[in-house]
This record gives C-alpha cells, structure tokens and sequence, in this order.
C-alpha cells in the first residue's frame, strides 16, 4: 500500500502569516522566538528552527502554535520520541482538538508500532468523525496487522467522506485481495484508475491480481497501460513479463525482463526470471548464464539458484546440480522430495527441510 500524499507539515502551512498576530496572553519574547523558528523552518534549517521553537516555548509554556512548530522540527530533523512529547503536551493544552492524536498516529506508524498508532487514530476520530484521512491511516494501520475486515471498515468510512478518494478505494482493493474478495478487489482497483488515470500502483495491483485470477490478457492489457502511463517503472515491465510467462509467451516474457535488466541493473530478480524463461523454453545453457547473473547481484537468491540446478542437471552436469540443489535448499526452497538422490546428491541437511513434492517449480518474485 502506498500513499503518495505527505501528512506532516500540513499544519504548519502559513503559521508565520497568521501567527505574528500571536496568541493571547503570550510574551512578545516567545512571540519573536517562535517567528524567528518559522523563518528558520522555511529555510529548512531545522536545528536553528528547533532552538528558536524551544527558547519560545521556555518563555510561554502554553505558547500552543510554537509547540506545534517545534513538533514539526523534531519531525523534519527526525527526532520522532522529541516530536512526540511535544504533541502529547499539545493534546493537553487543547484537549477538544483532534489534530495532535492524528500527528500521534502519524508518528506512531513512522515507527512502525501500528497498535499505538491505531488507538491514537481512534481518539482523533472520537474527537472528529468527519475528516477522512483519519479514518484512511487507521485503516492502514489495520492493513499492516493483517487486520483486513477491519481496515476494509475504515477505507468505506473513507470513502464515504472522499468519494474521489483514488487512494482509498486501491486500498481498499488490496484489503479486499488480501481477504479473498478478489471480485470487490478488481471493481476498487478499477475506480482508483478510473478517478486517477495515471495510477501506475493501481494498474501493477489490478495486473498481479488478474494474473492469479490466470485472466492473462486483462494482466498484460492494464500492465502495457501502466507502462503507457510511466515508461520508467520497471516494475511494471517486470510484471507484464510474468504474466507473459505465465500465458506460455515465453520470447515476450524475456523481452520484457530484459528491459528491466536495463532500467533497473541490479534488480536480480529480473535476472532470474530470464534464467526460468530460457528453462521453458530448453535453452539450458542461457538459463545458467542469467541465473549466475541473478547469483551475483544477490547470492542469497533461492530461486536462482534452484533454477540453475534445473538447467545444470537437464546438461546431465550433476555435480554442479547437486551444489545448487543443495544451496537452493539451504535458503529455504521446498521442492522435489528427496530430489535427485539417485544422482548422488547427498543433503547434510535432511532434518531441516522436509520436501514435500518431487514436481520441478520455476520459481519467481512479482512485486
């Protein structure tokens, strides 16, 4: 899942237009400290921005607006624990705003403890119901602890709120994958393209799931139109070769693959794609070459070296076989039952795998 939209600093926009009025009560001192903090934060000087936050809020505790900005600034400089206290303090001073819980969540998530940040999500949503992007990163939250009913439940509520919402409804989408709703899945992916013509995650979502669904020309059809829409994201030719494969287009697969190998040079999964595609097609000899490729941009890639055990034993090359085999094992592939035994391979470790087929899988990453 992935949000294309930045959250914190939204706030912050025109605080030094609308504070050098002030905030009653407060000393002309913090005042200059905390414009002084602005005119540092808009120049990204995060530490002076800091000092001058800090000083402000030393002079007027309850200076609320330099509290705030100096949350932002321990944001920006990456000091979440520091950003943390501050909006804590804040929800103190201003215990009907929902503002500083939202903040909470966001920094919550950043550090990826997704409970906390879902109960901070839950206060500003008790304290305002009708702001959608509260509900949104709660859901995402939700997402992350497999939580799937219970995110799909939050991006309706986003939805009901921001109904042009693209965002919401890809989400949702995935929501609805992971929760065996692929019908529901498909129908969000294709609203999130539909209200944003250039959601190239979207389309690699809607693509993926049409080819687990084995509907491979829906697959290709919306994967050429990511590429259409962002020539640069090889991820979406890496996907497009997959289903490809998958549809026994074995030439158009390689092509694909091949244009990441050029865009993306050290993405190895690419490689060893190329490596499963020359197996299908019995060009041993080039799935050993590329499979050695995908070896040496990542040597704990399993399936590399699985595939390239296959090519090496269809070359009647067993020693070489039984080196891959037995690597492929070690990094956790679980195929073929006590394969090629009759060949000599000996495996030190047959208490730690367990093979459960003796069917040869070629073996791919999709993202």
């Amino acid at each position: 899942m992935k949000r294309n939209k930045t959250t914190l600093l939204f706030i912050f926009v025109g605080f030094i237009n609308f504070l050098v009025f002030g905030q009653g009560g407060i000393s002309p001192l913090a005042h200059q400290a905390f414009n002084n903090g602005s005119v540092a934060f808009e120049k990204k000087d995060y530490k002076t921005a800091i000092k001058e936050y800090a000083k402000s809020v030393e002079i007027s505790p309850d200076f609320i607006q330099a509290r705030t900005g100096l949350a932002y600034a321990y944001v920006s400089d990456n000091q979440l624990d520091e950003a943390e206290g501050q909006f804590l303090e804040i929800a103190k001073l201003d215990a009907s705003s929902a503002d500083p819980y939202f903040e909470l969540g966001v920094i919550a998530g950043m550090k990826d403890s997704s409970q906390l940040a879902i109960d901070y999500f839950t206060k500003a949503i008790e304290k305002d119901a009708t702001d959608g992007e509260f509900f949104y990163r709660r859901g995402i939250q939700h997402f992350k602890m497999e939580n799937y009913n219970a995110a799909i439940g939050d991006f309706d509520k986003t939805i009901a709120l921001k109904p042009k919402d693209a965002d919401a409804f890809n989400d949702r989408g995935s929501a609805h994958k992971m929760a065996k709703n692929p019908t529901a899945a498909i129908a969000d992916y294709k609203k999130a393209i539909e209200l944003k013509r250039d959601f190239v995650i979207a389309m690699n979502n809607l693509g993926n799931l049409y080819r687990t669904q084995k509907d491979y020309d829906n697959s290709i059809a919306i994967l050429s139109q990511a590429i259409a829409a962002d020539g640069n994201n090889y991820l979406s030719y890496n996907n497009r070769g997959y289903a490809k494969f998958n549809k026994g287009d074995f030439e158009g697969a390689i092509a694909d693959f091949k244009i990441v190998n050029k865009m993306s040079p050290d993405y190895a999964t690419a490689y060893n794609n190329i490596a499963g595609a020359y197996l299908s097609l019995d060009d041993y000899d080039k799935a050993i070459e590329f499979a050695t490729k995908a070896i040496e941009k990542d040597e704990n890639l399993a399936s590399a070296y699985y595939n390239r055990a296959i090519a090496y034993e269809m070359l009647r090359k067993e020693d070489k076989a039984c080196e891959n085999w037995n690597t492929a094992a070690d990094l956790g592939i679980r195929v073929a039952k006590e394969y090629y035994t009759m060949n000599g391979c000996k495996y030190s470790f047959v208490n730690k795998i367990r093979y459960e087929t003796d069917i040869i899988i070629i073996i791919f990453d999709c993202i």
